[in-house]
């Protein structure tokens, strides 16, 4: 099992870039109040100097509109094979 570690600031902004830019695809959540709550695959477009996660979809899509009414969202990244969760 890995070491667990709790980071902070620069550390964890640097751990975080690291390990979703090199898995690339997570598990986008909404709607977390709601059971089931929505769930889609999203592709990473890039991770800033202050640890944000950006993402592209359609201005339009459903996605997009139930992020307008609650924003809490959960991303989930998952690289198995280095036991990276």
């Amino acid at each position: 099992m890995p070491d667990v570690q709790n980071l902070s600031n620069e550390a964890a902004i640097t751990k975080l870039k690291t390990m979703a830019e090199a898995i690339k695809v997570c598990m986008f959540c909404t709607k977390l109040g709601a059971v089931p709550f929505s769930t889609r695959p999203m592709g990473l477009s890039g991770v800033d100097e202050e640890g944000k996660l950006w993402f592209l979809s359609a201005g339009d899509s459903k996605k997009n509109l139930g992020i307008a009414q609650d924003d809490k969202v959960q991303l989930l990244f998952a690289d198995p094979s280095g036991l990276h969760f």
